[in-house]
């Protein structure tokens, strides 16, 4: 059990000290040394062709395969060449990759406790550009964009980081809104080493007015990604999860000029029993529990803090649940960051299970996490909890995904944002103050990455989950501008002939 105490000292050299005890494994799962010089040689030959990966007539074709030995392996393949691997079946290849994992959880604890500025280096991601991608598509983030204009970002992203394999970059569907019209369908950007046992998924715009969410939580990704030479061994020990959009069709009706009450809509747009809508920031939890504790029925169905008719009520949140639970539910470890804006601020999660044994002490990293998440002097706040549930503190997703997803962290990161917009257009994006809240973000999705990296894995635990059933999206053709808008089919009515 992780103390108070054990926060002094070095970022994280308290958390080594107080986590749950090191596996003692077996002969067979013993860690392999590896040569660091070769690895060393190999990084740097890597990112010296980084820039051309991103080209499709680029001749560079990068093939990094890190052996079960541990040792590293770099070669040039070109289309023609004829490659014969060993063909496993994809169980036995999940199982083997995470007995290489046990093998190499004393760099999973040598990472954790890497300085940060080790990892991101100080400053914005901006002014320490080396990604040519992001050299061509930085403007993106100053202006607010629509869902459609995310959705196209993140896409290009995962078809332009495609070819370094190790990470594995995925952008695909994982359910749909529930609009019966035109449903939108949600959806979650993968990148970084799969079946590692280690996931963090960042999930933002639950409350459809938190305009710069998205956009801040997929420069985290770039940020991420382009800094390679020094997240290259995050982006192999850990597995990233961003959900920018889970309440797309409030989003989009908020960004609406008319009426003029759209600008202040936060809830998502699903008509039923009588309600339009309900804050999906207040649908989690178990009712009498955690949840049910602000108004109901017809007295609440219209406050736009509406909680819902019953937990779990509105498709988006229900989702969310299946795609957390199924990563929670295997053997490893996951985190789950709750990105908002603009409170600069971190909330932990209300503990109300007396029968689990806590094996973090969630107050203390939150601390932790207030403490680093900006260099500056102006630290963010920790938001005590109160000791009971009420109307004003009820159906949080981070305390569900704790107490009943187990969840190991789960916070709530409200990003610091101060003259955001400029004077001149309401709709532009100001450089600095965005790059600042985006840095503040990319060290809270590091530190909680380092907080599971040291917390081992137990070997006789359930199976990783890696591999959530969803629609791969860099695949599919590009749609239509209708499809995009409403995210249903484009089928035209065709017209009867006359006999």
């Amino acid at each position: 059990v992780i103390s108070r105490e054990s926060g002094s000292g070095s970022t994280l050299e308290g958390i080594m000290q107080n986590a749950v005890p090191p596996i003692d494994l077996p002969p067979e799962l013993a860690p392999v040394k590896t040569d660091t010089k070769e690895q060393d040689a190999v990084l740097n030959e890597f990112l010296g062709d980084l820039t051309n990966l991103g080209s499709d007539d680029s001749p560079f074709k990068s093939s990094i395969t890190f052996n079960a030995d541990g040792s590293t392996s770099f070669g040039n393949i070109d289309d023609d060449d004829e490659v014969v691997e060993e063909v496993k079946p994809k169980e036995e290849k999940e199982e083997d990759r995470f007995i290489e994992k046990l093998k190499g959880q004393d760099s999973d604890k040598k990472l954790a406790e890497t300085p940060l500025e080790e990892i991101l280096a100080p400053g914005d991601y901006r002014r320490h550009l080396q990604d040519p991608f992001y050299v061509n598509k930085f403007k993106f983030f100053y202006r607010f964009r629509s869902s459609k204009e995310v959705t196209d970002m993140q896409t290009e992203i995962a078809k332009y980081y495609k070819k370094p394999k190790f990470l594995a970059m995925k952008y695909m569907s994982i359910g749909k809104t529930g609009d019966k019209k035109s449903p939108k369908t949600i959806k979650v950007l993968q990148f970084g080493q799969p079946g590692t046992g280690k996931n963090v998924i960042l999930v933002s715009a639950l409350r459809g007015c938190e305009w710069v969410s998205p956009q801040s939580t997929t420069h985290t990704a770039l940020a991420l990604i382009g800094r390679m030479k020094t997240t290259l061994e995050l982006l192999r020990s850990v597995r990233f999860h961003i959900i920018s959009l889970a309440n797309p069709e409030g989003f989009d009706y908020s960004r609406r000029k008319s009426p003029a009450s759209a600008r202040h809509w936060c809830k998502n747009r699903r008509v039923a029993h009588g309600a339009h809508g309900a804050d999906l920031s207040r649908n989690w939890g178990k009712d009498g529990i955690s949840w049910g504790f602000g108004k109901r029925g017809k007295e609440g169905a219209n406050h736009m803090s509406f909680q819902g008719h019953s937990n779990f009520s509105e498709p988006e949140s229900r989702i969310l649940k299946r795609y957390i639970e199924h990563f929670a539910t295997g053997r490893g470890r996951v985190a789950l960051l709750d990105v908002r804006c603009c409170g600069a601020s971190i909330t932990p999660p209300q503990l109300y299970r007396s029968d689990l044994e806590e094996k973090v002490n969630v107050d203390w990293a939150a601390t932790l996490l207030a403490k680093h998440v900006t260099p500056e002097a102006n630290k963010y706040a920790v938001i005590k909890r109160d000791p009971e549930f009420h109307k004003g503190n009820t159906g949080q997703m981070i305390d569900w995904a704790h107490s009943e997803a187990m969840v190991d962290h789960a916070y709530t990161v409200d990003i610091k944002s101060s003259s955001l917009t400029t004077r001149a257009n309401h709709a532009l994006i100001s450089e600095e103050p965005f790059l600042m809240l985006s840095a503040h973000l990319e060290r809270a999705t590091v530190l909680v990455a380092q907080l599971l990296l040291a917390m081992p894995i137990d070997p006789d635990s359930e199976p990783v989950n890696s591999n959530f059933p969803g629609r791969d999206l860099t695949d599919a053709p590009p749609a239509s501008s209708n499809t995009l808008r409403g995210g249903g089919s484009d089928h035209k009515k065709k017209k009867k002939k006359k006999i």
